[in-house]
């Protein structure tokens, strides 16, 4: 899209990801130059990384993530998780990831630690939103530099949907902090 006007599309390309390209991949990535499909041409950077699955909600489930934590693989199957507004909606791959069977006991996490009717009434997709907020904080703080932009656009989405009141979003992202921290144990010094 173009930069300054952001609704005209100066084009698209296509990246075909192939054997050859992966093997080629170097720490810093592989440089690409395109031809675009209307005009011009856009300069890019390419990373490969291989995925690994969430781990199932076993009763091993925390033991094993003190044994192996979550990492930067972790973080690009999050995002995959992400819909284009910048909410992160209930599912079974989301629920995992808090160790949850299922999206109701997830759902059902957040409601245990929330007093506030008017957050009670709320679309729950912003319950789900905010704890990877606090997420990415506390369980991927060593890649801010990659999530940055993810959280940007979760943080907008919560703002739009409440329309910008400030102290609903305050307890909402509260709410979820405390989800987390539960959830992973996370111990918050106060000084």
């Amino acid at each position: 899209m173009n930069y300054n006007t952001k609704d005209e599309s100066i084009g698209n390309c296509y990246f075909e990801v192939t054997r050859d390209l992966i093997k080629e991949n170097t720490q810093n990535g592989i440089d690409i130059c395109a031809k675009l499909s209307v005009e011009g041409q856009i300069y890019y950077n390419a990373k490969f990384f291989s995925l690994e699955p969430i781990p199932q909600p076993t009763p091993d489930f925390f033991k094993n993530l003190k044994e192996k934590p979550f990492n930067l693989s972790t973080f690009y199957v999050v995002v995959t998780l992400q819909e284009p507004n910048g909410s992160f909606p209930s599912s079974d791959k989301l629920a995992n990831l808090f160790g949850c069977k299922s999206p109701e006991e997830l759902l059902d996490l957040y409601k245990s630690h929330c007093y506030e009717d008017r957050i009670l009434v709320i679309n729950q997709t912003l319950w789900t939103t905010s704890m990877i907020m606090w997420f990415l904080q506390n369980m991927l703080k060593e890649y801010q530099s990659e999530w940055f932009c993810v959280y940007k656009r979760a943080a907008e989405y919560i703002r739009k949907e409440i329309h910008c009141d400030l102290e609903a979003e305050k307890i909402l992202l509260s709410i979820g902090e405390k989800v987390v921290n539960e959830k992973f144990d996370i111990n918050v010094n106060i000084r």
